[in-house]
């Protein structure tokens, strides 16, 4: 008897025109879509032929770590897409003080940018806890000794004794190399340790008393873009960051990341229906803020 073939449709099709797995980011379809991929959330859903060995290795406590990663990231998604949608009214909008309406619109802008924002660093830094509380199961032989954060796990990681202590089940050099060059955007997130100063945005905006001030800039003809100037009332600088521009270079970062942290923890060459982050709306504002991925020519 044949085996049962399941027809993918553009999806399959989509998916092997991908070069450079595992690549993470946003690409378009001979359909003229634009598609998230993300080959860690097939890596971490529910039926992901991994789950039996995080089962296996780390029990209940793994699979509602992978679970709850993937949550996250979805969240995460539909979080940015609204934050870019809001970006897209922004500079749709006349900047002037002399249309009452379009005032009124910039300051609802205003008030839902600041919470989605904020929603967007929070989902960050906890999918990088979720993540490890996972993946500890794949990459050392002893997870119960390994640290389910990312700030613990990667001290340990990127010692080399430690890491030993803790059975690497994968290429230990390159693991370390992961961990200690691929990590910017959890610096940027969590702040660099050992200066004397706090100076991840996450962490200045969750236990500083920081503010956001939610603006707008317009140079020559170009359309009005939105900013988000990190502040602190008393420290030099006040001005810590632009939270919008930074979340880019963020993500773009955690794509690498993701990218480069693979290929230890699956066996995996191509990608697959799964790695879609599949969520409703405009395909400009569900990609606005991830990388995009090159495509293969046809």
């Amino acid at each position: 008897m044949s085996p049962t073939i399941i027809d993918w449709g553009y999806l399959k099709r989509a998916a092997d025109r991908l070069p450079g797995f595992p690549a993470h980011g946003w690409a378009v379809t001979e359909d003229g879509f634009r598609l998230l991929w993300l080959p860690v959330n097939g890596l971490l859903w529910n039926f992901s032929p991994k789950t039996n060995l995080l089962m296996e290795r780390g029990g209940v406590n793994a699979l509602a770590s992978a679970r709850s990663h993937n949550e996250t990231l979805h969240k995460l998604v539909i979080v940015l897409r609204e934050l870019n949608g809001l970006r897209r009214r922004a500079a749709a909008l006349p900047w002037t003080l002399e249309d009452p309406r379009a005032l009124e619109e910039q300051q609802r802008i205003s008030e839902l940018a600041t919470i989605d924002l904020e929603l967007a660093y929070v989902y960050l830094r906890r999918i990088a806890d979720r993540l490890i509380g996972a993946i500890r199961c794949l990459i050392v032989a002893n997870p119960d000794s390994a640290p389910s954060s990312f700030t613990r796990l990667r001290a340990r990681v990127v010692d080399p004794d430690k890491l030993k202590a803790l059975g690497p089940t994968c290429d230990a050099d390159q693991l370390a190399v992961v961990f200690r060059d691929y990590c910017g955007w959890f610096e940027t997130l969590r702040g660099i340790r050992g200066r004397r100063r706090p100076d991840g945005l996450r962490e200045l905006m969750e236990h500083w008393p920081v503010s956001v001030q939610l603006g707008g800039i317009q140079v020559g003809d170009a359309p009005p873009k939105l900013t988000a100037h990190l502040l602190h009332p008393t420290e030099e600088p006040r001005i810590r960051a632009d939270l919008l521009a930074a979340l880019s270079e963020i993500i773009s970062g955690l794509c690498q990341f993701w990218g480069k942290l693979y290929p230890l923890l699956d066996e995996r060459q191509s990608y697959d229906r799964a790695d879609r982050v599949s969520v409703f709306g405009e395909d400009a504002d569900i990609t606005g803020f991830w990388p995009e991925m090159p495509v293969a020519e046809p």
